[in-house]
């Protein structure tokens, strides 16, 4: 499940799910958005205008958080 942070911020996940949280406790805010991120990446193919729309936010905005999360 996801959920509009206000403004124009984007998506983040309500909880984190899956393999990805299995044996882990609480994340952080900063390690959520980096695997909903990266998850948009997968699913987009590593392409960053697709995985800017399926996030909701601007190919400006998806780079500045994947240099913020040093990705890619």
């Amino acid at each position: 499940q996801y959920m509009r942070q206000g403004g124009s911020s984007g998506i983040v996940p309500r909880t984190v799910t899956g393999p990805a949280a299995q044996g882990e406790g609480e994340l952080s805010f900063d390690e959520r958005e980096r695997r909903v991120i990266e998850e948009a990446l997968d699913h987009a193919g590593g392409n960053q205008v697709h995985a800017a729309r399926f996030l909701g936010i601007t190919r400006d905005k998806l780079r500045y958080k994947l240099k913020k999360h040093n990705l890619r």
